[in-house]
């Protein structure tokens, strides 16, 4: 990628929280008196931008609002297929990937991969990486689950993960190494549903 500099634009109070994805109470909008530049020299892979209070572990999912979003850090346990859905909004059909991920808490939940994600994830994904993912949107649809969504970022790269998480990280290796996922219960069982 490359790294580009922006100036001119100006920060303004975010209007509708619904639509901003960054957690933060400002934006910057930029026009025609703007000016972008390409940085001359090259920076290292972007960190991964995790919130500075991510979840405590999978079983927090419980207390996150339907349509709310949040930054996790577990492991993979499964690795689903390829399969496609069709959008009741647009009728065109999605590529997906439904996988499992758990965490120390004893917690595990669906994760859904759309789009050319789906296919990466297939390819680079294996039970027992772990995985860290900004802005993962939650959903009530059947039960808790979480979903990769336009705003959301995802890596198994730990060099992308910024390092006030590496011991979660460190921590979660050794959960899975142990054993630790054959004793998960399924987020979307513990949520009530109407």
């Amino acid at each position: 990628g490359k790294t580009m500099f922006f100036s001119g634009g100006r920060v303004a109070a975010v209007r509708n929280k619904q639509y901003n994805y960054t957690d933060n109470d400002y934006e910057i909008t930029f026009d025609e008196h703007t000016r972008v530049q390409e940085s001359l020299q090259a920076i290292q892979a972007r960190i991964l931008p995790l919130r500075i209070n991510p979840l405590k572990s999978l079983g927090d999912l419980v207390n996150i609002q339907n349509k709310g979003s949040c930054d996790i850090v577990a492991a993979v346990l499964s690795i689903g297929e390829i399969t496609s859905a069709m959008s009741k909004r647009t009728n065109k059909t999605f590529m997906k990937a439904v996988h499992v991920i758990g965490d120390e808490s004893g917690t595990s939940a669906e994760l859904t991969v759309w789009g050319e994600d789906a296919e990466n994830s297939i390819r680079t994904l294996q039970p027992g990486s772990i995985i860290a993912i900004s802005k993962v949107s939650v959903s009530d649809f059947g039960g808790r689950t979480l979903s990769v969504s336009r705003g959301s970022e995802m890596t198994t790269d730990q060099s992308r993960i910024p390092t006030q998480f590496h011991q979660r990280v460190h921590a979660l290796q050794g959960w899975y190494q142990s054993g630790g996922p054959n004793a998960v219960k399924a987020v979307a069982d513990m949520v009530d549903r109407p």
